[in-house]
């Protein structure tokens, strides 16, 4: 049951990172073709692929726990070297996704504030500019946030110790995430709503 609770979230994960990365690449002025999947390719395959070294290393530990409920990855070599490799291979492609973003969220900043002169009337009374560029901040903070946050509660099961106390902070961090997660929908249908 923990590996399926494993594929869900994961695959909660992969759709949230792919949908900021087609939310702010469609609104690249500057690209005619934006309408087609296939332009995502790059961009998606960093996701997909830092997904699927997690799925992987999970898979490794969990998958042979079902058979024998004693086993560790770190019993054998090739565990260990999985155990070792999986989340560097997922750090580097989260790294490159999240470098990914804040270029195509910078882009997409320079290409408002360059063209912010052509945007009169409704569009600038109404604030819409204003609202598109709070948007664009609060997207990279919650991929961040998001990815800091998979990657911690990949990499550790340990309690935080302070002071003789254990302190389980993945439920923290899990409904810290969710609630951060809540806030970005409700602000996106705020400030998208028609005014």
């Amino acid at each position: 049951m923990l590996l399926l609770s494993d594929i869900r979230q994961g695959f909660a994960y992969m759709t949230l990172f792919a949908f900021w990365l087609v939310f702010m690449s469609e609104h690249l002025l500057d690209k005619p073709h934006r309408d087609n999947l296939k332009n995502y390719a790059l961009q998606l395959c960093f996701v997909l692929i830092c997904g699927l070294a997690m799925f992987i290393l999970d898979c490794v530990e969990r998958g042979w726990q079902l058979n024998d409920p004693f086993w560790s990855v770190w019993d054998t070599v090739h565990g260990r070297n999985a155990a070792h490799v999986m989340p560097i291979v997922g750090g580097i492609f989260g790294a490159l996704y999240l470098i990914n973003l804040a270029f195509v969220i910078f882009k997409v900043s320079y290409n408002l504030f360059k063209r912010q002169q052509h945007f009169v009337g409704k569009l600038h009374a109404e604030g819409l500019i204003i609202r598109f560029q709070i948007i664009i901040g609060f997207t990279l903070f919650c991929a961040i946030a998001s990815l800091i946050a998979f990657y911690y509660n990949e990499a550790t099961d340990a309690p935080v110790i302070v002071n003789n106390h254990h302190i389980q902070v993945q439920s923290a961090i899990y409904t810290g995430l969710y609630v951060l997660w809540n806030l970005y929908v409700l602000s996106v249908i705020l400030l998208y709503a028609p005014s």
